[in-house]
C-alpha cells in the first residue's frame, strides 16, 4: 500500500506529462526525460507504460544516477503486487536485460 501511495503522491499535469512524451519522442536516449515521463505516468495509474520507459532507460545504461530507473521499476513492481501482469512480464523483461 505503501508503494501505491509513493507512486500517485505527486500528481502531474496532464500537459507536463505530454511535454516529457515529446522530449523522449525528440531523444529516445534522454534518460532524464524517460525517467520523469515513467515517474508522470505512474502518478496517473499508467504502470504498463511506465515499466516500458524504465526498461528502456535500464536497457541503455542501468547504473544511470545510482540506478534510479531500477529501483523506481521495484517501486512499481512492488505497488503492483507479485502475481500482477505488470509485475509479471516486467520482472522477465528485467532479468533479460540483466542477465543477457
Amino acid at each position: 500500500m505503501r508503494s501505491r501511495l509513493t507512486l500517485t503522491a505527486e500528481p502531474v499535469a496532464d500537459d507536463a506529462t505530454t511535454e516529457l512524451r515529446a522530449a523522449v519522442e525528440a531523444n529516445p536516449d534522454d534518460l532524464d526525460a524517460r525517467l520523469n515521463l515513467a515517474k508522470a505516468l505512474a502518478a496517473s495509474n499508467q504502470n504498463a507504460e511506465a515499466v516500458e520507459h524504465l526498461l528502456y532507460s535500464i536497457g541503455k545504461n542501468r547504473a544511470y544516477k545510482n540506478e534510479a530507473a531500477r529501483l523506481f521499476l521495484l517501486t512499481i513492481f512492488e505497488a503492483e503486487g507479485n502475481q500482477s501482469p505488470i509485475s509479471i512480464e516486467g520482472r522477465r523483461a528485467l532479468s533479460s536485460i540483466l542477465f543477457a
